[in-house]
């Protein structure tokens, strides 16, 4: 509960500060897009964010970061789940070399960038995607729980904003190579 409220806390601060930030910096859309895409920690809040930098172009730009960086983690979840079952334990107990959710992922990805699509199910795709954001930034407020941020104490804020600062500034070199 702890991670989690401090992942909602750190990333939607970096949500609403980072587009004013890099507009301030005078990065164009595809620079504030990419910026943070790379250094916001939830899909919905690279969207909010996005949406703030002026949606369009650096909405856009965000999204596709943020879902190669999420992507990305198909490697590793598939080293960790070999890790896993090379760690032995009984057979009923391995964890799945990867996750369903993470082939279904891959699949999708693959099947709409190279497949004919019909318009009613990209529209209706599109509705259902607009549905699931929106549950899924209620739960990501649902999720955020005070009482467990003050238990959490000074040192474990402090913690969280600085590797969420980190992140942030770890993408700032790539997204000014643009």
């Amino acid at each position: 509960a702890a991670a989690v409220s401090l992942v909602v806390l750190c990333g939607s601060v970096v949500m609403v500060a980072l587009p004013g930030v890099a507009l301030l910096a005078g990065l164009d859309p595809v620079q504030v897009g990419a910026w943070a895409g790379a250094s916001t920690h939830e899909v919905g809040q690279v969207v909010v964010a996005g949406g703030l930098a002026g949606g369009g172009t650096a909405l856009s730009v965000a999204v596709l970061v943020k879902l190669g960086r999420v992507l990305l983690l198909a490697p590793v979840v598939a080293v960790l789940g070999w890790q896993a079952r090379r760690g032995g334990g009984e057979q009923g107990d391995r964890a799945p070399l990867v996750p369903g959710f993470v082939v279904a992922f891959v699949l999708l990805a693959v099947a709409r960038t190279w497949l004919p699509l019909p318009d009613l199910l990209l529209t209706v795709a599109g509705g259902v995607q607009d549905l699931a954001l929106a549950v899924a930034m209620a739960a990501l407020g649902c999720a955020l729980r005070p009482r467990v941020l003050g238990a959490v104490g000074g040192r474990g804020l402090a913690l969280a904003a600085c590797s969420t600062g980190l992140v942030v500034l770890l993408g700032a070199p790539v997204v000014l190579a643009l």
